[in-house]
């Protein structure tokens, strides 16, 4: 097979599928092994629309100076909730108001 054949299977390989296609099974298992996979987030205690990994054990000013993570919902509409853990999410504390 000369270089022009090669070169002309090459292009067609990915133009077809892409680049990421190609790589397959092989790509999909050395990614996963570079950026791990994450695992699923479980609320053990559900506040209006905030679900927490435990039912809040300190107040909302604590926790959300000590935040690990803090996020906003909407509860009924127009109720919104200020929601946080920290502490490793061993705390959590939640605020609402409308």
């Amino acid at each position: 097979m000369n270089m022009q054949a090669t070169r002309r299977e090459t292009l067609r390989r990915f133009g077809r599928r892409g680049f990421l296609g190609s790589l397959g099974a092989g790509g999909l298992t050395a990614a996963t092994a570079v950026f791990g996979r994450s695992e699923p987030a479980y609320a053990l205690c559900q506040k209006n629309c905030c679900e927490l990994a435990h039912c809040p054990n300190v107040s909302y000013s604590y926790c959300s100076a000590h935040a690990d993570y803090v996020w906003s919902c909407t509860a009924e509409g127009s109720l919104i909730c200020n929601c946080c853990e920290a502490g490793g999410y061993s705390q959590s504390a939640f605020t609402c108001s409308y």
